[in-house]
């Protein structure tokens, strides 16, 4: 499996470990290969490289990866389509595609957020040459749930003193965070069907109740 947009690490296993404990570890411990990809060179980053790099994208496609996992990383790059493009230029025939990305979440850049926020069938619609197998919006609790640490509790009782500080983010302290989910199959034979209907809905996109 090749991870797009892994980040490091000390991301993974210590500002998130619930990343690495509930997806790859399991996968580690079945003996399942994990390539991370990120345009930053940091440890735990086994390919440094840039997705609107054809050269690069051709490198990731020639190691012929049976399935990827691109994870809120669409909503910060500037072109979605072209690197969704790219995505799945890598992903061979029959290969499967693990996509999310915010659906109702705050202003985040990592460098950037340029707020990309699509329903299922919108998120789709960028990978005409995939078919969906699922889709969904999925809740990811209060976005300032408190943490399992007493260190993250105390922050978010601080945060919460302080509504007039960036009121804006501290309303989300409230709101409920949703994530868009997909799962994608890479179909054969569909080599022009990105001329029909790259930008458009998918014909596969099917409604997913919020």
């Amino acid at each position: 499996m090749l991870n797009l947009g892994s980040s490091t690490k000390y991301f993974r296993t210590v500002m998130q470990p619930y990343i690495d404990n509930s997806l790859f570890k399991p996968l580690r411990e079945q003996g399942r290969k994990v390539i991370h990809c990120d345009i930053k060179e940091a440890e735990g980053v086994d390919m440094v490289g840039d997705l609107s790099s054809a050269a690069f994208v051709e490198k990731l496609k020639n190691l012929e990866f049976r399935s990827a996992i691109c994870s809120h990383l669409l909503e910060h790059v500037e072109n979605p389509a072209s690197i969704a493009n790219a995505i799945t230029r890598i992903i061979p025939a029959g290969g499967y595609l693990f996509v999310s990305c915010p659906y109702r979440y705050p202003h985040h850049p990592d460098p950037i957020d340029t707020m990309f926020r699509p329903s299922p069938d919108e998120l789709a619609s960028y990978f005409p040459d995939m078919k969906i197998i699922d889709s969904c919006i999925i809740s990811g609790g209060r976005y300032g749930q408190f943490g399992k640490s007493a260190k993250s509790a105390i922050r978010e009782l601080l945060r919460l003193a302080m509504p007039f500080y960036k009121p804006a983010r501290w309303l989300w302290h409230f709101r409920e965070a949703k994530g868009t989910c997909l799962v994608l199959k890479k179909e054969e034979n569909r080599g022009l069907s990105s001329l029909f209907f790259n930008g458009l809905s998918s014909p596969y996109a099917q409604d997913c109740p919020d």
